[in-house]
């Protein structure tokens, strides 16, 4: 037991964590909701996320995708690579937007 969860917590990107909880915690006091301690759980976790993945030899890659994204007011969590594939992670409110702003732009999701 000990071992997935050591498994689990060295999956996280934790340069991104400060920034992530301070991103939640700030949207949700703008929302009117939430508290320290969810935000804090749900950005650890990444409850409060959507995941995307992008096969790493299509069209796009992640600065694109990133640029696209932000360009329409829409943050991008970490990126990364795994088994030939790209993910990212937005925040799971941006996520419906992001899917048809990707499809829109011709972004080959899996």
């Amino acid at each position: 037991m000990f071992t997935k969860a050591l498994e689990a917590l060295s999956n996280l990107y934790w340069p991104l964590l400060p920034e992530a909880i301070i991103g939640d915690f700030l949207r949700n006091r703008r929302r009117g909701d939430g508290d320290l301690l969810s935000d804090v759980v749900n950005s650890v976790t990444g409850a409060n996320t959507n995941t995307f993945f992008v096969p790493l030899d299509g069209r796009w890659d992640g600065r694109s995708i990133k640029k696209l994204l932000k360009n329409n007011g829409i943050p991008m969590g970490s990126w990364s690579t795994y088994d030939g594939q790209l993910f990212f992670h937005v925040h799971r409110d941006d996520a419906p937007r992001a899917n048809a702003l990707m499809k829109s732009a011709g972004v080959d999701l899996l």
